[in-house]
């Protein structure tokens, strides 16, 4: 709109002079949309953010220039999904903290390379409600947790009264081709419990709404209107995308699913090509959707071709390669779908005493076949992430890393778990009488240190994420000082697992 004005401006100048138009040197009008073009958009490599000269991002400073204030104003107005970004080298994201930015839409292209996530960044952008492609490019996670693209899809309503807001179009269209989610070591990622997907986390369309330059949380969507009057809906397309790495989630009601969170509302789902190496476990887990609540879902046509998916592992067993919970499927399956997908309810379940009043767990004499280790899975508290170690502001985010895993190549090596109040090594510093000596502490099996120490007759699970470059809380409401607001983890599993590393029988139970 600046360029238009500053060419319209000129053309009613030289008219005022009383210059032939003909006569006038209308390169100048492509020097100068090209010169202010760049003026705004200057913290990139090159390029005017069209499809034949797309921004250019070649380092993590230009990526994250998408978050900029100017950048996001002209974002948050929408109607920009005509915008072209391309990678011309590697991403290094490891360090940074929370999003790039909250709104993106337009065109990603990789080009083939690499985005390195980072430990403290849960998603690389927050919300879209334009039409929005990603595509040719690897993200590689940090060492601890995943990072993924989005939070989940949004639409725009006009008002904060609710008021109906009417795109000229009746589908958003998500495409994602050819981009892959990869594991940095052989760890466990721990995903969320409920609606959880890597390419579609939660659901389609968001309970986000975005109101005048806010957003409004826990909103549904159903007064987003498409061009011809009906209800506004999305149309995901998963092209050619690969998942590499160990899993473990899908706790919740909601379950989670390599691809696709759930309850699509109506939502075009379609995949192609799409393929998961490695091993994904959890009570309710899915290799194509989490949750397909069939009241939400019943209307969505769903396609998928050559989708392949190995070692889904349902703790609960139930579900499918195609739903974790709630297929609205006949039978529960979705044409076009294979693999390996186990449920361990036929198998004789790890067993574990009470827990002794001490808070000890005290494990059961058990002999399981082919079981050559075994793993010990607490469920934390929520878990809220910082940004800065002096708690002084913290990020509305909850951390997707939510479980505690401790080996053993025996049952009886798992001879010092305890029930206990869980806190960030930077929480037990506050507090004294706790002293520990982090050389030569355990590590989980997600790879961070830990101790479980007692103090005044109370045991706390003392866990050192700050050894990742982070910092964590465990409470829903926010900074507390006091250990009387710290919490006990929910539930505990015991998996046993074989020679492949495949979980063979399992056993859990509430804490009480």
């Amino acid at each position: 709109m600046k360029r238009i004005s500053i060419a319209i401006a000129l053309m009613m100048v030289a008219l005022l002079m009383g210059c032939n138009l003909e006569l006038v040197d209308t390169s100048i009008f492509e020097e100068i949309e090209e010169e202010n073009q760049a003026g705004l958009e200057s913290g990139f490599a090159g390029g005017n953010g069209t499809e034949a000269s797309p921004y250019q991002i070649s380092n993590a400073e230009q990526f994250l220039r998408i978050g900029d204030e100017a950048f996001q104003e002209e974002l948050l107005k929408g109607e920009n999904d005509d915008l072209y970004f391309e990678l011309t080298d590697d991403i290094d994201l490891r360090g940074h903290e929370g999003y790039v930015a909250t709104v993106f839409s337009g065109t990603l292209d990789g080009n083939g390379h690499t985005i390195y996530g980072s430990n403290g960044m849960p998603y690389i952008f927050k919300y879209f409600f334009e039409d929005t492609t990603f595509k040719d490019f690897t993200v590689l996670f940090d060492s601890t947790n995943v990072t993924l693209l989005f939070v989940s899809p949004s639409m725009r309503i006009d008002e904060m009264s609710g008021d109906s807001y009417k795109y000229d179009k009746d589908r958003l269209v998500l495409t994602i081709d050819n981009v892959d989610y990869k594991a940095s070591s052989d760890s466990y990622y721990a995903v969320r419990d409920s609606n959880f997907g890597f390419y579609v986390d939660g659901t389609a369309p968001s309970t986000d709404l975005y109101y005048d330059s806010q957003f409004e949380k826990n909103c549904w969507t159903f007064n987003v209107l498409g061009g011809s009057g009906e209800k506004l809906s999305y149309e995901i397309n998963l092209k050619n995308c690969d998942v590499f790495g160990n899993y473990s989630g899908g706790d919740g009601g909601s379950g989670a699913a390599v691809f696709v969170g759930g309850q699509l509302w109506g939502s075009k789902l379609t995949l192609s090509d799409c393929t998961f190496t490695g091993k994904f476990e959890g009570r309710n887990v899915s290799l194509v959707i989490a949750n397909g609540n069939g009241e939400n879902t019943h209307h969505s046509p769903i396609t998928a071709t050559n989708v392949v998916g190995n070692d889904i592992i349902s703790y609960s067993g139930n579900g499918s390669l195609s739903f974790a919970v709630s297929a609205p499927t006949e039978g529960g399956t979705i044409d076009g779908v294979e693999g390996t997908y186990i449920t361990l309810d036929d198998i004789p379940a790890v067993e574990f005493s009470q827990i002794s009043q001490d808070q000890k767990v005290e494990f059961a004499t058990i002999s399981i076949p082919d079981a050559v280790s075994y793993d010990v899975k607490l469920y934390l508290p929520a878990m809220h992430w910082y940004t800065d170690d002096s708690y002084l502001t913290y990020s509305e985010i909850e951390t997707s890393s939510n479980t505690f895993t401790v080996s053993a190549a025996e049952i009886s090596d798992l001879d010092n778990i305890y029930i206990a109040k869980v806190m960030s090594s930077v929480e037990a510093g506050k507090i004294e009488g706790i002293s520990i000596s982090w050389e030569t502490a355990a590590r989980s099996k997600e790879g961070y240190k830990y101790a479980f120490v007692e103090n005044a007759s109370q045991w706390y699970l003392v866990i050192n994420y700050e050894e990742a470059g982070f910092h964590r809380l465990y409470t829903d409401e926010g900074l507390k000082d006091s250990i009387d607001y710290l919490k006990y983890p929910s539930k505990i599993f015991v998996i046993a697992r074989n020679e492949a590393n495949s979980a063979v029988a399992v056993g859990w139970r509430d804490i009480e």
